[in-house]
């Protein structure tokens, strides 16, 4: 044990504290007359107390395999855990800007006392309220709070608060306290989508700034296909703006808008970006299927725009719109119900070459309309309307059809 007096405030007296130490074997190395290292082998606990200016700013409690602990002038300076660390720091009021308990481990814990800074490194974790930051290694800062997660064998640098999808990057800097982060080569996951970014900074716990942004579906670290932005600002469970905004495929610009902003939420139905799936095939070339946009401004309208492309086909863009009103919630209660589909396609014609895409002598286009709509007219009266156009360069067809049912 090391004996201490400190103060619980500043204008307070003098109290008598502890440190203690415990294990099944112990090692003492001398210096004089003065104690230069303890070593703890074999289930090793200490319970130290945090001191700033004789302050008592909190205590810390550790627990390892095997505990060095290294003296300077009869007070301890240093402390190492080796093997299975776990710690617990307890703030004491208001002595600290941390109010609540930390949490933290890894497989090597080094403490550097008057320097205020713990090394953690294998596994290293942080949890503090409702926020756990994990990497391969972990330095902290207890005078600013600021933790610095680096990359180390495959054990990337990752933050999660809880309720949120964890994000994760080559090398973090977090403040424990304010929440606030840089993330460099930053990814994370919302509403089955990803997001790639060269730096990402958290400025609250619920805005998340992207530069060199990339959203994809899929989840490779450099995705075939991405929406790109140079700045991307994430709203989780609302929106994401971003200036400008681009379909990439293999990294090529295809489709631009100079901004674009739209919704971030996950669970019910709600609009947003439908991601495309890449494909490549001998007879039609290499591009992408359904990538699209779905629209749902209330509980009795939709719609779902559609856009497939391949390099030695065309493209095909297609929507499909559906509607209803209600007279009461039961399903057979509803008033009036229907949809209107639409397809576009405009397709190379004896050539390979995407270029002639634009070139009316070269393509072939299709464009089809139909619409399907029933109307409970009185409970003994049902109208019917079915509607379809059909066109081509080589056949045209206009066919409708109108049902008044008793």
């Amino acid at each position: 044990y090391n004996n201490l007096n400190l103060k619980i405030s500043s204008n307070g007296p003098y109290l008598f504290f502890r440190d203690e130490m415990t294990s099944k074997e112990m090692e003492a190395h001398f210096d004089g007359e003065y104690i230069s290292r303890f070593k703890l082998i074999n289930m090793a606990v200490t319970s130290y107390h945090v001191v700033d200016d004789s302050l008592l700013a909190g205590n810390n409690v550790v627990s390892g395999d095997t505990i060095l602990i290294d003296f300077q002038e009869g007070n301890i300076n240093r402390i190492r855990v080796l093997g299975g660390a776990l710690g617990e720091f307890n703030p004491e009021g208001n002595n600290t800007q941390i109010d609540t308990t930390v949490l933290y481990g890894g497989e090597y814990i080094d403490y550097h006392i008057d320097e205020q800074l713990t090394f953690l490194s294998t596994s290293a974790y942080m949890e503090y309220q409702d926020t756990r930051l994990s990497a391969g290694k972990i330095i902290s800062n207890w005078e600013t709070n600021i933790m610095d997660a680096f990359l180390v064998n495959d054990e990337y640098p990752t933050i999660q608060t809880k309720g949120e999808a964890p994000m994760r990057g080559n090398n973090m800097v977090f403040d424990l306290v304010a929440k606030h982060g840089r993330i460099f080569k930053g990814r994370t996951s919302f509403d089955n989508g990803i997001y790639h970014g060269k730096e990402v900074f958290r400025d609250d716990p619920n805005v998340f700034h992207v530069n060199q942004s990339k959203y994809t579906s899929c989840d490779l670290d450099n995705p075939h296909f991405y929406l790109g932005s140079r700045k991307m600002k994430l709203l989780p469970k609302d929106q994401v703006v971003a200036k400008p905004l681009w379909l990439h495929i293999y990294d090529i610009p295809i489709i631009g808008l100079p901004i674009a902003v739209f919704p971030n939420k996950g669970g019910s139905r709600h609009s947003g970006w439908i991601m495309p799936s890449f494909d490549s095939y001998k007879s039609i070339g290499t591009g992408f299927r359904n990538f699209g946009y779905y629209w749902a401004p209330n509980e009795y309208m939709d719609e779902k725009i559609l856009v497939n492309f391949f390099d030695e086909e065309g493209i095909h863009i297609s929507s499909y719109f559906k509607y209803k009103k209600s007279n009461g919630p039961k399903w057979y209660n509803f008033q009036y119900y229907g949809n209107l589909a639409g397809t576009f396609k405009r397709r190379l014609n004896d050539s390979d070459e995407i270029i002639n895409l634009s070139n009316d002598q070269n393509v072939r286009e299709d464009q089809r309309l139909t619409w399907n709509h029933n109307q409970q007219l009185d409970p003994t009266q049902r109208l019917a309307i079915k509607y379809e156009f059909v066109s081509n360069k080589d056949a045209y067809q206009n066919s409708q059809e109108v049902d008044l049912q008793n």
